[in-house]
């Protein structure tokens, strides 16, 4: 009880103390919701001043690019941001990709030979690039033989805007041109799987004699001498 400012007495209710102590089940639900540290990715910035940005490698170059592409379409796919950066990285091992403008190839898309002539480069039946003119415009994207008279690359899609189409042979790539003509957009990529380039004669001379090092050494029969000294020593009971 209590009184108010004018002298009247105001009865208060009796309120017991609220209790503060969790119980367990709760404070293990609530553990759950608990913000997780999780890693990111951080990308530095560096002042490079009125020289411009210094040139990259050409993995780099070709890292830059597959990022570029590839998060968004991992996202658009319902990965999250971290998610599809991890993503790609992984697939960074065996595919990569190039940036190209639609109008390089525009008014040739209908001709394959035009097109891979503007694109500095050509193909095999499979879609392998049998060869990377030097200078041309792959090239300038840092895709580049990886070994003399190996290039070391397949071109497996073709994307304008939204729109990709997978590609596995000559006769595919020059559909997807026709077929991506009125997409929306003005940026081509090109997407490329890395090809394992075949074993030099120097390493497959050195494989095959390290097989033979394994097989196991042929033993050599006893002498006769051997053996008769044997024979005797059993005859022999002393």
């Amino acid at each position: 009880k209590g009184k108010s400012q004018e002298g009247q007495s105001v009865t208060r209710p009796d309120l017991p103390d609220v209790a503060l102590a969790v119980a367990p089940e709760l404070q293990k639900a609530a553990e759950k919701l608990a913000p997780q540290r999780k890693d990111r990715t951080c990308y530095v910035h560096t002042y490079v001043g009125s020289q411009g940005p210094p040139k990259l490698s050409d993995p780099a170059e070709r890292y830059q690019a597959w990022m570029l592409v590839r998060v968004g379409e991992l996202q658009a796919l319902g990965k999250s941001h971290q998610g599809a950066i991890e993503t790609a990285r992984a697939e960074f091992d065996k595919y990569c990709a190039a940036k190209f403008a639609w109008s390089e190839v525009t008014g040739e898309a209908g001709n394959v030979d035009e097109v891979l002539s503007a694109l500095g480069f050509r193909l095999e039946k499979d879609c392998r690039l049998s060869e990377i003119a030097e200078g041309g415009a792959l090239w300038q994207r840092s895709i580049r033989p990886v070994r003399k008279a190996f290039p070391g690359f397949a071109v497996v899609a073709v994307r304008r805007g939204r729109r990709k189409v997978e590609v596995s042979s000559p006769a595919d790539f020059a559909e997807a041109f026709q077929a991506l003509d009125d997409a929306d957009g003005e940026d081509l990529w090109l997407y490329f799987e890395r090809l394992d380039p075949p074993a030099s004669r120097a390493s497959v001379a050195k494989q095959e004699k390290e097989g033979e090092g394994d097989a196991e050494p042929e033993q050599e029969e006893p002498e006769e001498e051997e053996e008769e000294q044997a024979e005797e020593s059993e005859a022999d009971p002393d």
